[in-house]
This record gives structure tokens, C-alpha cells and sequence, in this order.
């Protein structure tokens, strides 16, 4: 920590509250609510977004113990939301990554679909069995069975439904990168 964001930080939690340890709590509260709706929104890394929030906040503390009236936590929330719009423009001119039946859809001729499928195996053997297995019962289902199914299985693994939707992408993106990988050697 940098000795400007240290007194920033520090002026931070005194413009929360004047009592150190009522500060302290606030800070945590902010920053879990923070998390919960870059989660909620999707965002690319609800964590990051939140430290960088508070970071974006602590800057601009000095300005604001004069100039801001009200709660401090509304403050917080209108930073997030602003960066969160930055989050999705980000997003959103990166490519899409496409879903896995439009990799499908791209293979035309019946060699090509045959070994999509072999690489598709292949990976799906590769992964760890916990995370095959969450990938499998994740897309097991369709329409209205697959909201039932989704819950049930955040309630499994004891996370919300948005943590279990970033679990799965980032097997998904594993899954992806092997069948690529797996597909340009062969």
C-alpha cells in the first residue's frame, strides 16, 4: 500500500464514521454489498470491481467530506454502477466466446464434426471429475427444468446461483480452450 492511499484510506474511514471501529464495520458491510452486486450484474471480476470502487472513492474522499451530504455508502454504490457500465463496455468489445453448439454449427463437413467430437471427449475426460460432472448436470437440462435444476445445484455447493454461473463459465473456457487446442494439432 502506497503511503497516498494509506492517508487515503485513512481519511476514507474517517469520513465513514468518526469511531474507528464503527468505520471499520461499515468498510466491510460496503465492500460485501459491492461484491454482491457485481456478482448480481455479472460482472467480470466482482472482487476487483469492489476494491476498485472503494480505491476510486478513497481518492475523491477529501472532495467529498465538504461537499457530500447524505449516506456515504450511496456514494459507493453510484461509483459501482458507473463502474460496472465500464465493466460491460470492456466486456463487450472483447469477441463473445461462442456457446458450445455454435462450435457445433461451424463444423460443416462430417470429418470435421467427427473429430470435434473425439476432442470434445478427449477434454471432457481431461477435466477433473467435480467439475465434469457440474458442467454435465449443469446442461443436462432445458427450459423451465433447467431454473430447478440450476438452484438445486447451487444449493449442492452451498454458493449463490451467480457463483455457480462463474464456476461453470470458467470450466466452460477451460472446456473451450482443450477443444481448440485439441483441434488445431490434429
Amino acid at each position: 500500500m502506497t503511503k497516498d492511499f494509506a492517508e487515503d484510506f485513512n481519511n476514507l474511514l474517517t469520513w465513514l464514521d468518526p469511531d474507528r471501529d464503527r468505520a471499520g464495520e461499515k468498510y466491510v458491510i460496503i465492500r460485501q454489498q459491492l461484491i454482491k452486486i457485481f456478482a448480481w450484474n455479472r460482472a467480470s471480476d466482482p472482487d476487483g470491481l469492489a476494491d476498485e470502487t472503494i480505491t476510486r472513492v478513497a481518492r475523491r474522499v477529501a472532495d467529498l467530506r465538504e461537499s457530500y451530504v447524505g449516506d456515504p455508502s450511496l456514494y459507493f454504490y453510484g461509483v459501482a454502477r458507473n463502474l460496472l457500465r465500464e465493466d460491460i463496455r470492456r466486456l463487450s468489445k472483447r469477441q463473445a466466446q461462442p456457446e458450445p453448439e455454435e462450435i457445433v454449427s461451424e463444423v460443416t463437413d462430417d470429418e470435421s464434426r467427427e473429430q470435434l467430437y473425439k476432442c470434445l471427449d478427449k477434454c471432457l475426460n481431461e477435466l477433473p471429475p467435480p467439475n465434469r460432472e457440474l458442467l454435465l448436470m449443469y446442461y443436462e437440462t432445458s427450459k423451465r427444468e433447467k431454473v430447478t435444476t440450476r438452484q438445486t445445484l447451487a444449493a449442492q455447493f452451498g454458493v449463490q446461483p451467480s457463483a455457480l454461473r462463474m464456476r461453470v463459465f470458467r470450466i466452460r473456457t477451460t472446456l473451450q480452450k482443450c477443444i481448440e487446442n485439441c483441434m488445431n494439432v490434429t
